[in-house]
């Protein structure tokens, strides 16, 4: 799919750079990371362990902790600045309008919690005011968007590897 030049991108970082302090002094984990996606591109992170990819994912999110630290550069979505924002919105943006998957994506979920319970736990986490049919819909919409029966809800993540 080519998507058109006249299109605006959703995700635009321009000069990100993220250190972590250290007792020899700062070391740069990214440094002057600049992109753009439009609506409907992927971007697939490739480089050794160490390399700064999960870094990366984090600062773009805001989720960068010490001793790890942002240094500059600006991360807009969807029109917002993500640097700019307080507490409460960064709370409402993540998972809503941007998530992040981690390496170890299986050992991200509780395998003695159902499915459904840690999908509502993380929604409830960004959203207010949702009531329970609300939210049952929610699942159920999001385990179909990822190619997951919506009966598995009430299951285990374990049952469910990768074929």
């Amino acid at each position: 799919m080519s998507i058109s030049d006249d299109v605006k991108p959703i995700l635009e970082v321009s000069d990100l750079n993220v250190h972590y302090d250290t007792g020899q002094g700062p070391a740069k984990a990214v440094n002057e990371v600049s992109l753009s996606l439009k609506p409907g591109e992927r971007l697939g992170l490739i480089g050794e362990s160490g390399s700064g990819k999960t870094t990366m994912a984090t600062a773009l999110m805001r989720l960068t902790r010490p001793p790890g630290r942002i240094v500059s550069g600006s991360v807009i979505l969807d029109g917002k600045d993500i640097m700019a924002m307080s507490v409460r919105e960064l709370r409402e943006t993540r998972l809503r309008d941007i998530a992040l998957i981690p390496q170890g994506a299986m050992s991200s979920l509780n395998p003695v919690m159902r499915l459904e319970e840690q999908i509502i736990d993380a929604i409830a986490a960004h959203t207010t005011g949702m009531k329970r049919a609300a939210l049952n819909a929610r699942v159920e919409e999001l385990l179909t968007n990822v190619g997951l029966a919506p009966k598995l809800r009430g299951g285990f993540p374990m049952n469910y590897r990768a074929a």
